[in-house]
């Protein structure tokens, strides 16, 4: 296994050498330390991720209990920061028409990472995830320095991972966390992040649907009122014209 550690001792009190029986016991009592200490830290990781869960399960109970898109973004991009080591969250959504995308949601850890995004340029991290409809991960070493600010990222972030938000029938956008840490995101944080993307994309879907059904009833409802008005011009029309053969 992977080195956990290192046991160091000084010369022996009568200052004879360490025997091999001396040694063997010292490696039993290092092996032991060592197996103390994974299950430390597994206890702590297994801790970590049962609490995590919780915060999960509750932002998505409140997830479901609302109806406003804007503060539903707000939760997701919120709990982006809260459950990764992102420092930086964005929602980019793309418009109906398929032509632009805009900016729906942003939180930053720090005043530092806090600026808006106010156009993305086509070749951006977010256009390229809507575009082929999968996630990107774009990670830069250390000895690099920093991250170019091509997608409009501070200059001390070194990792940015952009997940699509997947509705029925397209792709409607995009969630982009970016991160100043030298370590990538880890597997439980995409699977935490995949979740809260999805969430997203429901929610646009969910607004989209409504905003489309109110339009809908609106201009079934002028329908009826011209068709009602026209039905009324015509029958005072008939009127007028059974006074005048009369």
């Amino acid at each position: 296994g992977e080195l956990a550690g290192l046991l160091i001792l000084g010369k022996k009190i009568s200052g004879r050498p360490y025997s091999k029986q001396d040694l063997e016991l010292l490696q039993t009592l290092a092996n032991q330390a060592a197996l103390a200490l994974d299950n430390a830290r597994l206890y702590e990781e297994v801790k970590k991720s049962l609490s995590e869960r919780a915060k999960l399960h509750e932002i998505l109970l409140s997830i479901s209990s609302l109806f406003d898109v804007a503060k539903i973004l707000k939760l997701i991009v919120k709990g982006t920061i809260g459950f990764t080591r992102s420092q930086r969250s964005v929602i980019m959504v793309l418009d109906k028409k398929k032509e632009k995308i805009y900016q729906a949601a942003m939180k930053a850890s720090s005043p530092e990472f806090s600026y808006p995004i106010k156009g993305a340029k086509p070749n951006s991290l977010a256009w390229r995830t809507i575009k082929e409809k999968k996630s990107f991960l774009v990670e830069v070493p250390v000895v690099s320095g920093r991250l170019t600010q091509s997608d409009g990222e501070a200059g001390g972030v070194r990792a940015v991972l952009s997940l699509p938000l997947r509705g029925q029938e397209d792709v409607m956008g995009a969630l982009i966390a970016s991160s100043s840490s030298s370590q990538s995101f880890s597997k439980e944080e995409v699977q935490i992040l995949s979740i809260l993307a999805d969430q997203a994309a429901i929610a646009i879907e969910k607004a989209r649907l409504i905003e489309d059904s109110k339009r809908a009833r609106e201009e079934l409802q002028n329908w009826g009122k011209e068709l009602s008005r026209k039905v009324k011009e015509k029958t005072e029309e008939l009127k007028r014209s059974q006074a005048q053969l009369f």
